[in-house]
């Protein structure tokens, strides 16, 4: 479970602002203590809260996306997305990562789009390894990507 930044709703803004600082389109991960997903935060949601006026003070339950983007791991390893919080609507989005989780929404790993597409079109992946590297894809060559094996892996 490397690089995944693990938060609860009662953390302040300020202290995931420190844990986020720098981290351009990454997220944290706000779970219960049983590391249930609970929702998301990116360091462009803290900065929208402090502009919008919203104390640094104030805890994350008030900014927290409860509606977040992820993929089951069942799914990912099928290469059939049914139930995942996953799909083409998310292209409108600014998303980066994707949380995968188990079957009770327990946060397992984290991967990039890039990785994300390189896992489903990869038919000789290892089933219980997810891991980052450096996107061979350009920030303009995911969206297409993403449409091409979201519709792919989709129905």
């Amino acid at each position: 479970m490397k690089n995944i930044l693990f938060l609860r709703k009662n953390n302040s803004i300020k202290f995931a602002l420190k844990k986020l600082n720098g981290a351009f389109g990454k997220l944290g991960c706000i779970i219960t203590n049983n590391k249930i997903l609970v929702g998301v935060v990116t360091e462009g949601d803290l900065r929208r809260s402090i502009l919008e006026g919203i104390s640094i003070n104030s805890k994350l339950e008030k900014i927290i996306n409860t509606n977040p983007t992820f993929i089951y791991k069942s799914e990912l390893l099928s290469k059939k997305i049914k139930k995942s919080n996953f799909n083409a609507s998310n292209l409108n989005d600014s998303i980066f990562y994707v949380p995968v989780v188990s079957n009770k929404k327990k946060v397992l790993d984290i991967l990039s789009i890039e990785n994300l597409i390189d896992i489903l079109e990869n038919k000789s992946i290892k089933k219980k390894t997810f891991y980052f590297k450096t996107s061979k894809y350009s920030y303009c060559g995911w969206c297409w990507l993403y449409w091409n094996y979201f519709n792919k892996f989709s129905s």
